[in-house]
C-alpha cells in the first residue's frame, strides 16, 4: 500500500486500503511522452538563389527549421524518391531547397 506522507493527501477505499493520492505534488506527477512537435534540433535549409534589388546583388544565406517540420517534409520526399537518403543524411549535405521544402509540405499541390 501507499504511505500516506510519500504520496500526500489521499483517499480510503471500503476495508481501510489506500488509493492513489488525489491531487499528485507536481513532482510525483508522471513526465508526457514527448510530442512529436517538441525535436527542435536545427536542420539546414539551403540558401535561396541569387537576384538582384535595387542594383545591388542579394544572397539569402541558409537557413534552419525545427527538426520536426522538416520530417514533415522527409514524409512527403521519401514517398516520392524513396529512402536512400535518411533526413539524417540529407541534413549532412545541407538540407532541403527552400522552394523544394515548401513543395513537400505541400505535398506537392501547387
Amino acid at each position: 500500500m501507499y504511505d500516506k506522507n510519500q504520496l500526500g493527501e489521499s483517499k480510503t477505499q471500503k476495508g481501510g486500503q489506500n488509493m492513489l493520492p488525489v491531487n499528485p505534488k507536481p513532482e510525483e506527477a508522471r513526465p508526457k511522452p514527448p510530442n512529436k512537435g517538441d525535436d527542435t534540433r536545427p536542420f539546414p535549409i539551403q540558401g535561396g538563389p541569387s537576384y538582384r534589388l535595387e542594383g545591388r546583388m542579394i544572397y539569402p544565406p541558409p537557413s534552419r527549421i525545427p527538426w520536426w517540420l522538416a520530417e514533415e517534409a522527409y514524409a512527403y520526399y521519401s514517398e516520392r524518391f524513396g529512402t536512400d537518403q535518411s533526413i539524417e543524411r540529407l541534413a549532412q549535405l545541407g538540407g532541403f531547397g527552400r522552394e523544394e521544402l515548401l513543395h513537400f509540405l505541400r505535398r506537392g499541390v501547387e
